[in-house]
């Protein structure tokens, strides 16, 4: 529903608004790579419709006030075709030196919309300018519309074998956490990296927003490189992409492991708790189905939490009482780390002691006369004379 309300806004302004149907605005330099050479280019501040990032070409939808500003850091050559219906509204300027080779294609406010394919190849010789589209102006500046409105716009990416991800040049930390309902240019940034590793974001869709395929990949970039899988962007996901996509940095083959994906599971959790960690423990509970058969990792900690919560501490004989205490956290800690602990069964009952045997009474002394003192024994009284 969301997205079919997504594309009838944008028909609405196509309809009503033509000076400002450019889709997406680019406010910082975004870091593109074509997967064929895993080359890497620099869009700039730009307006246009859609991008569609290909094997090895770029296809930018543009309409009339739009532009598009591409560069390379080094001497390349970008063929342009497409655009026949701007006829004069096009301007495309090409610039070229060892440290930089630029593209900047403007469309005149008013014109209407086609597609410019762009097509990097080769190297350079010097500095030129050239036009492309139908009959364009040659390095002229064509005139620009009104600022677009910044909303998501779709740019996707046609299958490209898959490679280990390039290192970017020029990469740019990122310095603040992202996750889902976040828009930006960051956002910009994380999914066209994510889109030159097809197994992590097959569909490759680079709209500023983090929706739900974002997160999906996201999930997918963390299990590869073993973090906790909770699909947002934190402390631990920035410094991996940062080690795989900066500057001279190429990714190992074999991960470097990092900490078990219990490290989201740092506090106790209860009724009402929300946050990253309390999806992590649902979608470690939903893994058994006995647990949680509802298996919603909603990141809100509810009713039905809470009665999966009670499930697990009846299993591991922990005191049922529906939330995360010291007790069950370190229960969760140790089986999310991959140590295995058997569920603890009902304490076996200390055997009783038998009752010691009665001291069997010491006898009473004997009373034979043999056995009283002396002073005791009575002699016979005489008979009678």
């Amino acid at each position: 529903m969301q997205k079919i309300t997504f594309w009838l806004v944008l028909l609405a302004a196509a309809v009503f608004l033509p000076l400002a149907a450019r889709a997406v605005t680019v406010t910082e330099s975004v870091t593109l790579v074509l997967p064929s050479d895993s080359s890497s280019y620099t869009l700039s501040p730009s307006s246009f419709d859609t991008l569609t990032v290909n094997n090895s070409t770029f296809d930018f939808a543009i309409s009339g006030g739009a532009s598009v500003n591409l560069s390379f850091a080094g001497e390349k050559t970008y063929t342009t075709s497409g655009g026949s219906s701007f006829s004069s509204a096009m301007q495309i300027t090409r610039a070229c030196n060892s440290s930089a080779s630029t593209l900047t294609i403007r469309v005149d406010a008013g014109a209407g919309s086609d597609t410019v394919t762009v097509t990097p190849s080769g190297t350079c010789s010097a500095a030129s300018s050239g036009g492309g589209g139908g009959s364009p102006s040659v390095g002229g500046s064509g005139g620009g519309g009104g600022s677009a409105p910044s909303v998501p716009a779709q740019v996707a990416q046609v299958s490209a074998p898959s490679a280990p991800a390039p290192a970017v040049a020029g990469f740019k930390s990122f310095t603040n956490d992202l996750a889902l309902g976040m828009k930006g240019d960051d956002v910009l940034r994380l999914q066209a990296l994510l889109a030159s590793d097809k197994e992590i974001y097959p569909e490759g869709l680079v709209t500023g927003y983090f929706g739900n395929l974002t997160v999906q990949a996201v999930r997918r970039f963390q299990a590869k490189y073993d973090i906790s899988q909770v699909g947002r962007v934190g402390p631990q996901t920035r410094a991996k992409l940062a080690e795989i996509f900066g500057e001279g940095k190429t990714p190992s083959a074999v991960p470097t492991p990092a900490m078990p994906a219990a490290t989201g599971l740092t506090r106790e959790l209860g009724p009402g708790s929300k946050g990253d960690d309390v999806t992590a423990l649902q979608e470690f509970l939903a893994k058994d189905k006995t647990i949680y058969p509802e298996g919603s990792a909603t990141g809100y900690y509810g009713s039905l939490t809470t009665a999966a919560v009670k499930r697990f501490q009846a299993k591991y004989g922990i005191s049922q009482v529906g939330r995360v205490g010291p007790a069950t956290l370190k229960q969760l800690q140790e089986l999310m780390s991959g140590i295995v602990v058997a569920p603890t069964s009902a304490p076996t009952p200390a055997p009783v002691p038998a009752p010691a045997p009665a001291p069997t009474p010491t006898p009473a002394p004997s009373t034979s006369s043999n056995e009283l003192p002396w002073f005791l024994r009575l002699t016979p009284a005489p008979a009678p004379r």
